[in-house]
């Protein structure tokens, strides 16, 4: 499985992430995207559950 760690504050309007996320998510591959501005808007980032995430992953 794969770890996707999006930080880019408005990644829609980025044509280059957009692509990237969009084309890994709609792929077939086991891919697990964590868009931080999503989770943590307050900027207060959970570094255990992050860390947690980071483990179960192999990429």
């Amino acid at each position: 499985m794969t770890l996707i760690i999006l930080g880019h504050p408005d990644w829609e309007k980025s044509l280059a992430n957009k692509e990237i996320v969009n084309g890994l998510v709609n792929s077939e591959a086991n891919v697990e995207v964590r868009n931080l501005q999503q989770l943590y808007s307050d900027f207060k980032i959970d570094i255990k559950k992050e860390q947690e995430a980071l483990l179960r992953h192999k990429i």
